[in-house]
């Protein structure tokens, strides 16, 4: 059982890096701070029955688990929109308060999986063994799609500064 002043220390030590996940999922920090306060609050609701030592593990799958649900509805609701009329006009989408554009869909376009494992490599201190406990993956899993993910992004984003390139030739 976790009682309230463990459930302090764990948000204490894991907010930042869970808010770095979830912010790049969301590409919005007021939905990220949301989703990590989501996730905590399932952690307590179920409190009685988790134990101190797979608590860490329990708030991170949490937050992964919404922050992907979070993706899907979104994605739903961007491809719904660009099939009603004037869906071009209308307001900024949250995505747009964050710099970066094509480094952000390019992570977005990934498979889920390698998603989850690049986001939890790069913007946490968690050891790819803890990332594989956490995700209940083999640890040579995690590596290869955190591979994958990059090789991915190398690719993505090198063929997208070619044709920004190709373009700006033309026009000047």
């Amino acid at each position: 059982m976790i009682d309230q002043a463990e459930l302090e220390r764990l948000f204490v030590s894991l907010e930042r890096s869970l808010f770095n996940i979830a912010a790049r999922w969301t590409w919005n920090e007021a939905e990220a701070q949301e989703l990590v306060q989501e996730a905590f609050m399932r952690v307590w609701a179920r409190r009685r029955r988790l134990r101190t030592d797979t608590a860490k593990s329990y708030v991170y799958r949490t937050l992964i688990n919404l922050a992907q649900k979070f993706a899907r509805r979104r994605d739903t609701w961007h491809r719904v929109r660009s099939l009603l009329p004037g869906a071009a006009e209308g307001p900024a989408t949250p995505d747009q308060h964050f710099d970066g554009e094509q480094v952000r869909d390019a992570i977005r376009d990934l498979p889920e999986a390698q998603r989850t494992v690049l986001l939890m490599c790069e913007y946490t201190d968690l050891k790819q063994r803890e990332i594989a406990e956490i995700l209940k993956l083999p640890p040579g899993t995690v590596a290869s799609r955190r591979n994958a993910a990059l090789a991915r992004l190398r690719v993505e984003l090198r063929e997208n500064v070619g044709e920004a390139d190709r373009i700006e030739e033309r026009v000047t």
